[in-house]
């Protein structure tokens, strides 16, 4: 009990065949979680919040009781794409969330993050305001900031925004990864030669198609498929009548159809 006040028992997926779904303690108070290499659909703890902000009906107990669980907390990493893919107001519900650290990759372009190998403990670089990632780092940063602070002003007036950092994910590749640690200036782009200059100078493409990543919206259709997948509601017949009335006297839910999540057959 005394040890229940401070960790939280959560499952664990590894990503191995040969081990099953486990449950492991964690510490949401001092621990870091790391989302990322996924679509942000794949992360349920998204999905069940966006959800939730989303129907008339209450959701099943145990995944209320995870998301209670998760709601606690205070320090998030999570890829660039995933942050813009996902629905701003969800990092809301995290009412206890201290610290968001955005990771973005060293990539020309915004490439899928499966480029990067898949390690058990991934590594980051904060780089020189300035630089050449910096300046990258310092644009995400503001652009975050600016869509939390919407958020707050349009639908949750009392939330504290947590600060915001961002950070280069290593890619295990030394090229790669010895460029954002000596912190590529203006000054030494321009005293480089050739095509090394213009691939570096020339930054827009990046810079467009990270606009694009944060400009992504979720479709009332897309919640209403992921409702039907993760929550759906049950359909009922008129040959279930008797078990529909004990249901709905239990105080269970038979139909979302307030919600636009489904139609019943009555």
């Amino acid at each position: 009990m005394v040890a229940q006040t401070i960790y939280t028992c959560l499952s664990y997926r590894k990503y191995s065949t040969t081990h099953p779904d486990l449950e492991y303690y964690y510490n949401t108070l001092y621990d870091s979680f790391y989302m990322c290499h996924q679509k942000w659909t794949k992360f349920k703890i998204l999905v069940d919040i966006l959800i939730r902000l989303n129907t008339t009906r209450l959701l099943e107990r145990l995944v209320q009781k995870d998301l209670n669980r998760f709601q606690n907390i205070r320090f998030f990493i999570v890829d660039f794409n995933i942050f813009g893919a996902a629905l701003s107001r969800l990092w809301a519900e995290f009412n206890k969330l201290e610290k968001l650290t955005i990771a973005i990759y060293p990539y020309k372009t915004m490439s899928d993050p499966e480029k990067t190998p898949y390690t058990d403990e991934p590594s980051f670089i904060t780089p020189q305001r300035g630089s050449y990632h910096g300046k990258r780092a310092a644009w995400v940063r503001q652009a975050a900031l600016d869509l939390l602070q919407s958020v707050k002003d349009h639908d949750v007036p009392r939330w504290k925004i947590p600060e915001v950092e961002v950070v280069v994910r290593r890619t295990g590749n030394e090229d790669t990864d010895d460029q954002v640690m000596e912190e590529w200036t203006d000054e030494d782009i321009l005293e480089m030669e050739g095509n090394d200059i213009e691939e570096l100078a020339d930054d827009s493409v990046w810079y467009e198609q990270a606009a694009e990543v944060l400009a992504q919206t979720v479709s009332q259709a897309e919640i209403k498929r992921l409702k039907r997948k993760f929550h759906p509601s049950r359909k009922v017949s008129i040959y279930d009548r008797e078990c529909w009335i004990k249901e709905r006297l239990l105080g269970s839910y038979f139909t979302d159809a307030s919600s636009e999540t489904e139609s019943t057959t009555v």
